[in-house]
């Protein structure tokens, strides 16, 4: 299976230390967050993956090279600006083949198993869903059995792992734009099917998030 890894962005919120590191290259347990990603994607069947970059673009790609030192085939989306999680997966879809393909971000920490998802999609795109963190109390979906809804009497929150097809992306809002835009269509159009996940999961996007990884 491909993969597509979300490693543009400017980490704003880590402060002063994502100036001088773009955050997917900030140590968690001895080495980079996108190494953490890159090892479970490849023991997981993963063996190609697209990253796309903006922010500090030349620490990843001197770091991670060709990809041959993880076993991936490592291939570059380089955006001329931030195009935001949506925009950066339809500018980077010539590069990925026909085939549904996994989407992660390079700052989430976790102990999914990539393996679990769904290689023959029956929808558009499949979520792993979380439970709600600190930082976002009304989650962003909700499940009804397999189905995705916008709403619901349990919300949770996207956990920034899905499998997608091309198909999903067709018609985009523009060339900048938040994945969540999409979504929300599909969603509406009962196009997404999810499931939960309950095991380790962090989306590293502060200092003191790092910290309560670091520990765990």
């Amino acid at each position: 299976m491909q993969a597509m890894i979300l490693a543009a962005g400017l980490g704003t919120r880590m402060g002063d230390l994502s100036q001088i590191i773009p955050k997917p290259m900030i140590a968690l347990k001895g080495q980079p967050l996108i190494s953490h990603l890159l090892q479970a994607l490849k023991a997981n069947g993963v063996n190609k993956a697209v990253i796309n970059l903006f922010h500090l673009k030349n620490q990843i790609k001197d770091f991670l090279q060709d990809g041959s030192s993880y076993g991936i085939e490592l291939t570059y989306s380089e955006e001329p600006e931030l195009l935001g999680t949506g925009g950066g997966i339809v500018n980077a879809l010539p590069l990925l083949d026909d085939a549904p393909f996994i989407v992660a971000s390079a700052d989430v920490y976790s102990s999914y198993q990539f393996s679990l998802l769904p290689k023959a999609l029956t929808s558009m795109a499949h979520l792993v869903l979380v439970d709600n963190p600190s930082f976002k109390v009304k989650g962003d979906f909700a499940l009804d059995g397999s189905q995705v809804k916008l709403t619901g009497n349990n919300m949770l929150t996207y956990a920034n792992v899905g499998v997608y097809k091309k198909e999903f992306f067709r018609d985009p809002p523009g060339t900048i734009f938040p994945l969540s835009c999409l979504l929300q269509r599909a969603i509406n159009n009962k196009l997404v099917t999810g499931e939960y996940f309950n095991g380790i999961w962090y989306n590293i996007g502060t200092l003191e998030l790092l910290t309560e990884a670091e520990r765990s």
